[in-house]
């Protein structure tokens, strides 16, 4: 019979939380919490101080001789002597893990560079889970200078086609997975208490955006659109763009204006996207599995999106895919849709709650993942 399954989230950048404004943070946070209902332990090690999350341990990381660090706690835990910093910073490759074993445990990688807990440690069940936007060459210097993991997960079918492909070119035959992201349930619970509310009925179009000011996720194109749209004396457009560092507005006309703010915390994100009539999803590059189109999805918005990467595997049939993803006109066409047909938008937004988020959208892939664990654990038997 196979015990539970252990699990070592190494997060090598910033601190986790539920509460997060960054994305990625907040996916892992959620992520670790449900594996708690399958794992016997689940720890983090990270660079900064963590809210407490039920059922995790913690390990704190420094920013300079990271894994020294983890290895010290790791020490300390087992109620052993500590070696001098030198000592273990030259042998932290073979020893670090040493202490989870991996009939045990399994190290997932949040990140190619986190990976390098498990370098040279021949008996590490490792798993990267490319959760965010990677190009393939960023797995090239990996699997030259590491162990090959046991698997690689992925959010969306396209990204690990993409990547198994080319690490096969590479001569690399990897066991690639994939794996949605999990639905962020507290969104869940929020917006199924919004099923029975009255929609709007203004004139004003609501835009939202939460990709900041990043070119890839191409508010350039959407800025393009709202200079160019066609409005009737009684049409109005707002744009909501969050993610940015200093709060401004901009009147592009009497009837159009883009507000660009901060998002300063999650209960700010949940305003919008109640608020919001339309989500943007503008990506101009191979994008993985936006967690703000999962969360505009989430809250019933109808959706504009780049038909790019695994956006598409994530649409709902009702929202609208833009092709060419890169083309200004393309995304005014699709925005002046939206303003011809707002009344039409809300109506149905009312409906547009799936039955699998009513059930649960997370049992299929939790159950995806716990069969991942316990395959790679049983290997080791």
């Amino acid at each position: 019979m196979i015990s539970k399954p252990n699990v070592l989230f190494v997060h090598g950048r910033t601190g986790v939380s539920l509460h997060s404004t960054n994305s990625v943070n907040r996916l892992i946070a959620q992520t670790a919490k449900a594996f708690t209902a399958f794992c016997d332990e689940v720890h983090i090690a990270c660079f900064e101080e963590s809210n407490a999350l039920q059922g995790i341990t913690f390990i704190k990381l420094r920013q300079v001789g990271a894994i020294t660090q983890l290895k010290k706690r790791l020490l300390t835990r087992l109620g052993k002597k500590s070696a001098n910093d030198s000592n273990i910073k030259t042998s932290y490759a073979k020893q670090v893990l040493a202490n989870y074993r991996p009939d045990k445990w399994v190290v997932i990688a949040c990140r190619t560079n986190d990976a390098d807990v498990a370098r040279k440690n021949s008996d590490c069940k490792l798993i990267l889970w490319v959760h965010h936007f990677q190009l393939p060459s960023a797995f090239d210097s990996f699997i030259y200078q590491n162990k090959r993991p046991a698997a690689l997960v992925f959010p969306s079918q396209a990204i690990a086609d993409a990547f198994h492909q080319h690490l096969i070119d590479k001569g690399f035959w990897p066991s690639t997975i994939s794996l949605p992201n999990l639905n962020d349930t507290e969104l869940v619970a929020e917006a199924d208490k919004l099923r029975n509310r009255d929609i709007n009925h203004d004139d004003v179009l609501r835009l939202l955006f939460l990709g900041g000011n990043n070119p890839r996720k191409g508010i350039h194109n959407v800025e393009f659109a709202l200079h160019n749209l066609q409005l009737q004396p009684d049409q109005q457009v707002e744009l909501y763009a969050l993610g940015f560092e200093q709060q401004r507005d901009v009147s592009i006309s009497q009837a159009c204006k883009i507000h660009y703010l901060p998002l300063q915390n999650r209960d700010e994100l949940k305003q919008y996207l109640q608020m919001c009539d339309v989500g943007l999803v503008p990506s101009v590059s191979f994008d993985n599995a936006p967690t703000a189109l999962r969360e505009m999805t989430t809250f019933g918005m109808f959706v504009l999106a780049s038909k790019v990467g695994g956006i598409s595997e994530m649409m709902p049939m009702d929202s609208l895919l833009v092709d060419p993803c890169y083309s200004p006109l393309a995304w005014q066409n699709a925005l002046q849709q939206c303003v011809d047909h707002l009344s039409e938008i809300r109506q149905r937004r009312l409906d547009r709650y799936t039955q699998a988020e009513k059930i649960n959208p997370n049992t299929k892939v939790l159950s995806g993942w716990n069969n991942l664990l316990c395959t790679l654990l049983s290997s080791s038997k």
